[in-house]
């Protein structure tokens, strides 16, 4: 009789025979875990505070009640736990406490648990980064299906982590992930069109995949059309068509698309030109640590684009670029030096500039 109270609140939840209605939701799965403690509800629950589904969302309150159902061995619980530990939601961020609940759910053989696992070790998070360990950790989850542990197979052996790049085998498994609806899977198709990485370039297949990513509103698809109709790869040239994908990228903070438009109204291509704009997007963008985006504000202050020229702080804004290992910021502080250009003239650390950028460009 008190389970009809689990089922009533699943219809409401997911609008299965009567209308969605997360209030509704919410009292018969209150009603099902005050009567019967079913770890069921008792997820539900925490769900529908983690995510404010008809409730203020509390993560205090969603922790509570995960913590509850995980009492009951519920695997889907464990691995939320682990996932509010990660992130510092409604507790203080702990990777070492993550870890040991994803590895707790991972026993039960659930398949987030697996995939959360393979992030930690593909990100260095709270543990060494180890490629290997997250392959193995991902390809466990690619088995049952999960479209982003398929998705970062396709980034391993794309980008060469642990493996020997194999630009075919990473889009085998794009394709797969992007069977069920993938987002970023459909981004990286494009790109590899776009780019002919292990097949044929194919401009049209690129936009095509581009666009079925921008469907999910995916930032990246958004810049990566704004860059094909801005360079006119495949299309005519329309660089008002791409200023608009670039400013909705940008809208999501996008770095490439912020330093795209700071690069727009700064050298006033397809718009009028506005040094005051470009340096704001350029800020924005070396806010997300963009080196490019430090480099150009490097720029903006050595020739003095609408600021007082201060060789000073293009320096300092070089410096900050040549942090993320820029070739071309270590080429242009070598020539601060080479110079005498706000600082003392000194060939010597010129030429160990030089020598960095050249050995960055090899």
């Amino acid at each position: 009789y008190y389970d009809s109270f689990y089922y009533i609140a699943l219809s409401y939840y997911f609008g299965q025979g009567c209308k969605q209605d997360y209030n509704e939701a919410i009292y018969y799965f209150e009603l099902s875990a005050k009567r019967t403690n079913k770890h069921e509800s008792l997820f539900y629950l925490g769900v529908f505070y983690y995510n404010g589904f008809g409730c203020t969302k509390n993560y205090t309150k969603a922790m509570d009640f995960f913590k509850l159902s995980a009492k009951q061995n519920n695997s889907d619980a464990l691995v939320n736990i682990g996932f509010l530990y990660e992130n510092g939601y409604g507790v203080e961020q702990n990777y070492s406490i993550a870890r040991k609940f994803y590895e707790s759910s991972a026993i039960m053989n659930n398949n987030n648990a697996f995939l959360f696992l393979g992030n930690l070790y593909y990100e260095g998070i709270g543990v060494l980064k180890d490629y290997t360990k997250a392959r193995y950790y991902f390809e466990i989850s690619a088995k049952n299906d999960n479209s982003d542990a398929l998705f970062q197979l396709g980034n391993i052996y794309c980008y060469g982590l642990g493996v020997q790049k194999n630009y075919e085998r990473a889009k085998d498994y794009y394709e797969l992930s992007a069977k069920f609806n993938n987002p970023n899977a459909f981004v990286n198709l494009g790109f590899l069109y776009e780019n002919g990485l292990g097949l044929p370039r194919n401009f049209s297949k690129a936009i095509e995949f581009y666009e079925l990513a921008s469907k999910q509103n995916v930032s990246n698809s958004f810049y990566n059309l704004g860059h094909i109709y801005f360079n006119g790869l495949g299309v005519a040239k329309d660089r008002l068509k791409a200023i608009h994908y670039f400013e909705l990228a940008a809208k999501q903070n996008n770095s490439h698309a912020l330093l795209a438009l700071g690069n727009i109204y700064c050298y006033g291509i397809g718009l009028k030109q506005n040094y005051s704009k470009a340096k704001e997007y350029y800020e924005s963008s070396a806010k997300l640590n963009n080196s490019e985006a430090f480099l150009n504000l490097g720029d903006v202050y050595y020739k003095g684009y609408g600021v007082d020229q201060n060789y000073l702080k293009a320096k300092e804004y070089y410096e900050k670029a040549s942090l993320y290992n820029n070739s071309t910021a270590f080429f242009k502080i070598a020539n601060l030096y080479l110079n005498g250009n706000g600082v003392e003239k000194d060939y010597l650390k010129a030429k160990k500039y030089f020598e960095l950028s050249a050995q960055l460009d090899d």
